[in-house]
């Protein structure tokens, strides 16, 4: 049984107005695991899992790496336009895509 077909059932019986003790007792889960469950359905609504933290997606793609390298090379914009060209923060086109095209900040 999967986490969020257990989490249906929990939320199923308790619908049907079963108390908590006698959950407990049919599905085996302990009173804590249920008290949280319906408690997170009376917050959300639903019984699915909730977003994962995760490392967020980075701007150093071959891709952007090529495009900025050309902005640069074509049109001798600053890394602070460039910057504001592609959504990122100058900062991090100085540490993380001019090193890598290997071309200087400042001229």
């Amino acid at each position: 049984m999967s986490r969020e077909s257990e989490r249906i059932t929990v939320v199923e019986l308790h619908k049907t107005g079963m108390r908590t003790a006698d959950i407990v007792r049919t599905t085996g889960f302990k009173q804590r695991t249920v008290y949280k469950i319906v408690r997170r359905y009376k917050e959300t609504g639903g019984t699915s899992d909730r977003p994962r933290s995760g490392r967020p997606t980075t701007a150093t793609t071959p891709e952007n790496i090529n495009k900025s390298y050309m902005s640069m090379v074509s049109e001798g914009e600053t890394v602070l336009l460039i910057a504001k060209r592609f959504g990122a923060q100058d900062m991090v086109m100085e540490k993380r895509l001019i090193p890598e095209i290997s071309l200087r900040t400042t001229f």
